[in-house]
């Protein structure tokens, strides 16, 4: 867990690791240089667990703090939790029976529910079902929907690398790297929502234009390494991120905002959008949420979540007393 600045959303964040059912592992939290009373947060949760582990460095931003991560770590597989996120008891659990089950497959991720800053349901579900080599499907979209998604096997970094610290993937690094594991191991998803993937205000991912533009440099550095990935394929695959940016700030509710990332979308190519079902799906929830006042849009939202995502917007993510820190010895 890298953690900057992130007193207020912290306590839930670790009460969720620590509450996994998996219990056999080691929680390294690695302060970045944070000028607020976050490790006040981490140390009172560490007085009460011996798992957790506490690193202090200067700031260096996030590709620093997961290489650090790793280079600290001594387990044999490696998740990351980011510091406002959240996980349901079994996430890791479900995981590594995945990753048991089968010893080509290299990461495995689950899906992600949208959530507020105070841990209820926003509607959205974020993933998608893959399995299997899944390089190709990685470059046209962020198979793993989220930083707090994946279980890794430690050994599978040693053929793919480390996380890229260049400041023009910022903010994509780690969609950089899934590209990289899945040219050299197979992926599978837990098909269950066991991350609670929070959006605030204060989100690195809130400034559009710059993930959208993150996204382009990934894509364009992925191509740069494959020659089979020509210019045409690269501008549908752009196409189709941008696509996937314009639909994180539709969730976000920033509608005025996102439209310009549609047009841009549709102009590097129609066809990822056009020729998908559920993508128009997205596109029409778009054009009613411009014309219907808010409180009409909600209701309309309510319905769509519950048929779409098995999702009811406002409900809690975690189940009532899921969620606590409890004193647990590993020993």
């Amino acid at each position: 867990t890298a953690v900057f600045n992130a007193e207020s959303f912290l306590e839930p964040t670790l009460r969720s690791l620590l509450a996994q059912t998996f219990t056999d592992f080691e929680a390294i939290v690695i302060d970045d240089g944070s000028r607020d009373a976050s490790m006040e947060v981490v140390e009172r949760v560490a007085g009460r667990d011996a798992r957790v582990r506490i690193i202090r460095q200067e700031n260096t931003g996030i590709a620093g703090v997961l290489n650090r991560g790793l280079d600290e770590s001594r387990g044999e597989f490696i998740a990351f939790l980011d510091h406002d996120d959240l996980w349901q008891p079994d996430k890791l659990a479900r995981q590594i029976e995945a990753l048991d089950r089968d010893e080509t497959i290299g990461f495995v991720g689950c899906y992600s529910a949208l959530v507020t800053p105070d841990g209820r349901c926003l509607g959205w579900r974020f993933g998608t079902a893959a399995r299997g080599n899944v390089y190709r499907s990685m470059l046209f979209c962020d198979l793993v929907a989220g930083g707090s998604v994946p279980l890794v096997r430690k050994k599978a970094f040693d053929v793919a690398g480390r996380f890229d610290p260049a400041p023009e993937i910022r903010g994509r690094t780690d969609w950089d790297q899934w590209i990289r594991l899945s040219r050299c191991c197979g992926y599978a998803t837990v098909e269950a929502i066991l991350v609670g993937y929070t959006r605030g205000s204060s989100n690195f991912s809130r400034n559009y234009q710059r993930m959208a533009d993150a996204g382009k440099a990934v894509l364009s550095k992925a191509a740069s390494s494959d020659p089979e990935f020509d210019r045409q394929t690269l501008q549908r695959a752009q196409a189709r991120d941008t696509f996937g940016v314009f639909c994180m700030g539709l969730a976000d509710g920033e509608i005025a905002l996102v439209g310009g990332l549609l047009r841009q979308s549709l102009a590097l190519s129609w066809r990822p959008v056009m020729l998908s079902p559920r993508r128009l799906l997205v596109v029409s929830i778009f054009l009613i949420a411009k014309v219907l006042p808010g409180r009409l849009f909600s209701g309309f939202w309510r319905v769509v979540a519950r048929f779409v995502f098995r999702l009811n917007p406002g409900e809690p993510f975690l189940p009532d007393g899921q969620s606590s820190v409890k004193n647990q010895n590993p020993e």
